[in-house]
């Protein structure tokens, strides 16, 4: 090996004993130099044992290598810590748990690598600036310690008598909403607490949102977390996906939570003489001889993950969901399966045909996928109610492995996963509420699937289109009405595209079976809703009725006609009946509006 090689192959070692699971290209970035320099001396490393890869399925990924120390190679770093800094090897990511953590929230695990990159990269154009301490925080996070907790990653930025130092957190754009409260939260009692910062001296959080429109539900939380303690507003930093990792995150793309104006990192941060916390070192200046290689090390990462998360025989039924195989289940699941899991959750008790026609895969590929993951314990069979008829072939639901699964993905805790997020999983009790709910109504469950599903599959060519599904737990819509506060829970909603233009609407699958009292309140509702809309804020959310019958929808259109008093309100209301989509499907003349009996198509 030459100097060079040797040189190169430490700033490699030091990289990744401080961010797990870099691929080529940004260890080309960290350390400045070729990516062929860099690919040559990773394989050395593979051929040594002193780094393992992997290559992820997911579909926010490309199944670019990924690269992380062996366990021998981690202990031997662990092993350098040395003098007051050797009991602090518990703040580096270098344990097996850390490295299991990792794989199950693989696609974060990477942002932070890639904003790592991209960081080093950009503020090396800037002279007489560096960044120094760049790591991830280990998940294990003692009482004492001295970042908050939620926050994946440390950095500081240095100049010449001064430094600015930074924690990162990244978003998920599956987490609830009521995790981004929880954890601004947890930053204000961190502050609060006994820790080296003081009180007033906290770092400034940089939190990269999973999509712009996330950037202002966490202005909110931060803000309001503020007023109800009656503090200063901790000082968040926030961008979004494709400014902090694709762009320049050295430049003009953060905002603070209280203003909306964009400036760089060297403008936002905190700068400050010195810092009161010193993070462990880790400076690798030599090269491992000879590794241990045989001291009970694990199998490669791919060969671990393919035993634990292989068939176990499941057929349906759930399996175990340690944190490990949910680990291998993160690496081995396909990118086809995690897209199954989500629509699955989100979009329960869709048959076989429909999950192919909503994933866009060919019918066989499809049952593969499904196989496999109900193998896995991943997907189940729900059983409709007895007495259920009309309904051929099975239907599909997420399991709470699978839920397990999805929620390590997203960093959040099951309990508030199930509770707050946008999925349904067949869970034990109460948990369990919401698919419980939708099999009891098995029947009208699949109609108001069946109807998006036709959304998807009758489109003639391009236009119109369906650009978003939102299931009945996402559709649901709270606003104020005459000092009021109330709810509107259609059975689904989402956007149609036509002539370039979006027309949102929402869907009431009526069955017939609800006495009229009943279905008068439901419309009372949407009457409320629609005004509280005003002109100006057109086009309106259309309310698509499909009714079992033409007896039927006279009936809906005379309690439309009693509840919307206004005719100009009426006109959001669309009627149709069930038969007719299924031969004609929804973009048909099928649709009747109030001024007349005659039908027309929609969106018009």
């Amino acid at each position: 090996m030459t100097a060079r090689e040797a040189t190169v192959q430490c700033e490699v070692l030091n990289w990744l004993a401080r961010l797990p699971f870099l691929a080529a290209e940004d260890l080309a970035l960290l350390t400045g130099q070729p990516i062929t320099d860099v690919a040559t001396v990773l394989r050395e490393m593979d051929r040594s044992g002193q780094a393992d890869w992997i290559a992820p399925s997911s579909p926010e990924m490309d199944s670019t290598r990924l690269y992380v120390l062996t366990e021998p190679a981690r202990r031997w770093a662990s092993g350098q810590l040395q003098g007051p800094d050797a009991d602090r090897v518990l703040e580096l990511p270098l344990a097996w748990s850390e490295v299991i953590h990792r794989l199950t929230h693989l696609e974060a695990t990477v942002g932070l690598n890639v904003f790592a990159a991209n960081l080093v990269s950009s503020v090396r154009r800037d002279a007489g600036i560096e960044v120094q301490g760049l790591r991830a925080l280990p998940v294990r996070r003692p009482r004492e310690a001295w970042w908050p907790a939620g926050t994946q990653g440390y950095g500081c930025l240095a100049l010449p008598g001064g430094f600015a130092p930074f924690f990162v957190a990244l978003d998920r754009a599956g987490v609830p909403a009521v995790h981004r409260r929880a954890l601004v939260a947890g930053w204000y009692a961190f502050r609060e607490s006994r820790q080296s910062w003081g009180r007033d001296d906290i770092p400034p959080i940089l939190v990269i949102c999973a999509q712009p429109e996330q950037e202002d539900d966490w202005a909110q939380a931060v803000l309001a977390s503020a007023g109800r303690r009656g503090v200063a507003p901790l000082r968040v930093l926030l961008t979004y996906c494709s400014s902090g990792f694709v762009d320049d995150p050295g430049g003009p793309v953060w905002r603070t939570a209280d203003g909306l104006a964009r400036a760089t990192m060297k403008e936002r941060l905190a700068w400050r003489p010195e810092i009161p916390v010193e993070p462990a070192v880790l400076k690798l200046d030599g090269l491992p001889m000879a590794l241990d290689v045989n001291r009970q090390a694990p199998p490669r990462l791919q060969q671990w993950a393919l035993a634990l998360a292989g068939d176990h025989g499941g057929r349906g039924r759930d399996t175990s969901a340690t944190t490990e195989r949910l680990a291998a289940l993160s690496l081995m699941t396909s990118s086809e399966q995690k897209r199954l899991l989500e629509c699955a959750g989100r979009h329960p008790l869709l048959a076989e045909a429909e999950l192919a026609a909503v994933l866009g895969l060919p019918a066989i590929y499809t049952r593969r996928v499904i196989e496999k993951s109900f193998g896995q314990g991943l997907v189940n069979v729900a059983a409709p109610p007895d007495g259920t008829t009309g309904v051929a072939g099975p239907r599909y639901s997420l399991t709470e492995t699978g839920l397990r699964l999805l929620a390590a993905r997203d960093g959040v805790s099951l309990r508030r996963y199930a509770q707050h997020g946008p999925l349904a999983a067949a869970l034990p009790g109460a948990q369990g509420g919401r698919l419980q709910t939708l099999v009891r109504q098995f029947e009208h469950t699949i109609g108001a699937n069946s109807f998006f599903v036709s959304c998807l599959t009758r489109s003639p060519g391009k236009d119109p289109k369906l650009v978003s599904w939102q299931s009945a737990f996402e559709a649901a819509t709270r606003f104020e009405c005459g000092g009021v506060r109330r709810w509107l829970r259609p059975d689904g909603a989402g956007d149609i595209e036509h002539n370039r233009a979006m027309q949102p609407f929402f869907l009431e699958w009526d069955r017939g079976t609800e006495r009229i009292a009943v279905l008068l309140e439901k419309l009372d509702r949407y009457a409320a809703y629609y005004r509280t809309r005003t002109p100006s804020r057109m086009p309106f959310t259309r309310l698509l009725i499909v009714t079992p019958s033409p007896h039927r929808e006279e009936v809906v259109w005379k309690a439309v006609a009693t509840v919307f008093v206004s005719e100009a309100r009426q006109g959001c209301v669309l009627t149709t009946v069930a038969s007719l989509i299924e031969q004609w499907g929804p973009y048909a003349p099928i649709w009747r509006a109030h001024t007349s009996a005659r039908r027309g198509s929609w969106p018009e």
